[in-house]
């Protein structure tokens, strides 16, 4: 099971960690931190709480795979922007709040993620008592380099400023976590750094950047997100806004100050797709959003007709193409809403 991940190889002896520490002690937790993860300031979210942290780290490739859990809910912020990683955080059991500079919080319950650039935004998040983390710490040249070498695009600060959710029990991302966490039980130390690690990692760089981007309705397929022309991202820009209320592809193009023949051509040569299919699946990403943060009261029924769906069957044929989900599932496992939120009590590091 996912919960025992990283704890003992499939003949039940334990793994050997390549940085561990189980302490109540937060400066050993920082210290952890400052070697294995991210340098970043972790605080009790009550004051005077002690830990009782069990902290993993393996490296696999280049990438660094972690286990944390703390014992006691905590807030980490002032992560080191000159560190330059990509963190890929999966909440495995409680709940994590995410925040990104002064932007709204993004909670991930039970095999969701939560992606951030901690090197070009300012991170935070709240963990609660019983929250148990999978953690990737992925340096940025490397998904630069995977991006180049199999994608093909050059990536703009359009995907680096934004944190995104992602993944869920049933998404090819949630399996291909399984699958790594599986590899590093079974394989040895050897194996796992000098042949399978430079290929895993690139596996992982890959579905890391492809829901990323679908999350926050960036192509990264075909073409190039950073090659596109101006016209093409401001048409991307102008959908994203006008999302609830959808414009007219022709009020698009005037927009942007070009034809409707050289918007489609744009879209085609530079996304591999269409201006009516992005605004399509940024209603999508709406949606979904509004179904995660919905009232008790609120149904999938009113949502659709809320943002203009009359046909409920084929609304959730296309909800469930895009994310592997049908609206009602998402509606049913939306996180349950917090009276009072983790916060530290005074804002300092612990003593």
């Amino acid at each position: 099971m996912i919960e025992d991940a990283l704890l003992y190889d499939s003949n039940g002896r334990p793994i050997r960690a390549h940085h561990c520490v189980r302490t109540r002690d937060w400066a050993e937790i920082r210290e952890f931190c400052c070697r294995a993860y991210v340098p970043c300031r972790i605080s009790p979210a009550a004051r005077h709480a002690r830990p009782d942290a069990a902290l993993q780290a393996f490296a696999i490739g280049r990438l660094t795979v972690l286990r944390m859990s703390f014992g006691t809910a905590v807030h980490a912020d002032l992560f080191e922007r000159t560190a330059e990683k990509i963190l890929v955080s999966t909440t495995i059991s409680g709940q994590t709040h995410h925040g990104i500079d002064r932007g709204e919080v993004v909670t991930t319950c039970a095999e969701e993620s939560f992606v951030v650039d901690c090197g070009r935004v300012d991170y935070r998040f709240d963990a609660d008592e019983d929250n148990l983390q999978l953690a990737l710490a992925i340096p940025r040249d490397l998904l630069e380099e995977t991006a180049r070498r199999w994608l093909g695009v050059d990536l703009d600060d359009r995907l680096w400023v934004f944190g995104a959710r992602f993944g869920g029990p049933r998404s090819a991302w949630f399996a291909l976590l399984q699958y790594l966490v599986r590899t590093i039980g079974e394989a040895s130390e050897r194996t796992t750094e000098d042949r399978v690690g430079p290929r895993l990692d690139e596996f992982v760089c890959i579905e890391v950047l492809r829901s990323w981007a679908a999350s926050t309705g960036i192509g990264v397929e075909a073409g190039g997100a950073g090659a596109a022309p101006y016209y093409v991202r401001a048409a991307e820009a102008f959908m994203r806004r006008r999302a609830f209320d959808p414009p007219a592809i022709a009020e698009v193009a005037a927009a942007v100050g070009v034809s409707m023949r050289t918007l489609s051509g744009g879209f085609r040569r530079f996304r591999g797709s269409t201006p009516r299919k992005f605004l399509s699946e940024q209603r999508l990403i709406g949606i979904r959003e509004a179904l995660r943060s919905a009232g008790r009261d609120e149904t999938v029924a009113m949502i659709a007709s809320r943002w203009g769906y009359a046909n409920f069957g084929v609304f959730a044929n296309l909800y469930r193409t895009q994310f592997g989900e049908l609206p009602s599932e998402t509606l049913s496992n939306r996180p349950q809403k917090r009276s009072t939120p983790l916060r530290p009590v005074d804002g300092r590091a612990p003593q």
